[in-house]
């Protein structure tokens, strides 16, 4: 360093080492400077790439995702169309249902008349069932005179 000392004992620089030295740094902050734009484009470069790489697979798993789907779909819609002639129409349903009532009219009249004749001895039944409790209640009767007669 290049300094010129004074009376006092302070030293002075000249203008001229003055402006080297900034140059010098300036110099130095400039190369400082290219090397990290250098150093960013490539991690850039490299990040684009990479971004570039993921999209690509994106794109693949999509499409097979899309495929995977479509196949499912496909099945379910087979899968409904053959079991769409399983089931009988209404009109078949009509038609089975007249079957039904056919095969079901012995019961039905069957039934019928067991009802009618039911209903007529439904009409004795509270006059057996009171001539039975009355029965029952004399021969309760009869028992405890009895047993009164017999007392030890």
């Amino acid at each position: 360093m290049r300094s010129i000392n004074n009376s006092r004992g302070t030293a002075y620089v000249t203008l001229l080492y003055h402006i080297n030295a900034l140059r010098r740094a300036d110099e130095r902050f400039h190369a400082e400077r290219d090397r990290r734009y250098s150093k960013n484009a490539a991690l850039r470069a490299e990040a684009l790439n990479i971004k570039g790489m993921a999209d690509a697979k994106a794109l693949e798993l999509q499409a097979l995702n899309q495929a995977y789907k479509d196949e499912k779909a496909n099945n379910l819609r087979d899968q409904i169309g053959a079991e769409r002639g399983l089931y009988p129409t209404k009109s078949e349903m009509g038609a089975l249902g007249d079957k039904f009532t056919d095969a079901l009219k012995p019961l039905t009249q069957f039934m019928t008349a067991q009802q009618s004749r039911s209903t007529g001895i439904e009409k004795w039944v509270p006059v057996i069932l009171s001539v039975m409790m009355s029965l029952l209640i004399a021969g309760i009767a009869i028992a405890a005179i009895v047993y009164r007669g017999h007392t030890p």
